[in-house]
């Protein structure tokens, strides 16, 4: 929505936007050819999150577990899921759940030992070699 009013009194005028002066009529309640004009605009904003939590040993070494949770962008469904992902080295766990939040469906669900999670993501081998 646009707005024009009149710089001196804030009066409304019926005028459009970036009208020239010498298109202008005078303000009719006092008379003044300087305007103010205002847009506003309306929106949504989303906000995604991830978190990322790491267990270790009296706070030093490897890592032992580590919790990921929140949304990533799926590039094969174009739109943000929800994704938990659970590594636990002790127990040589791997689980990966994501679900679309408009349905609430799971999409995708692995759960496997970690030793054998390999060729998918950080874990692929160098392509180089």
């Amino acid at each position: 929505m646009s707005d024009v009013k009149c710089a001196d009194c804030d009066s409304d005028l019926d005028e459009l936007i970036g009208l020239p002066l010498e298109e202008r009529l005078p303000c009719p309640k006092c008379g003044s050819m300087n305007r103010q004009y205002s847009k506003s605009l309306e929106g949504c904003l989303y906000l995604h999150s991830r978190r990322r939590i790491r267990g270790r040993r009296g706070g030093v070494g490897k890592w032992f577990i580590e919790i990921v949770t929140g949304t990533d962008w799926s590039i094969r469904f174009r739109k943000f899921m929800r994704k938990l992902r659970l590594i636990d080295r002790e127990k040589d766990l791997y689980e990966e759940k994501v679900i679309d939040p408009e349905t609430g469906m799971a999409i995708h669900h692995t759960k496997e030992r970690l030793s054998n999670h390999t060729d998918h993501g950080s874990a692929k081998g160098d392509k180089s070699s």
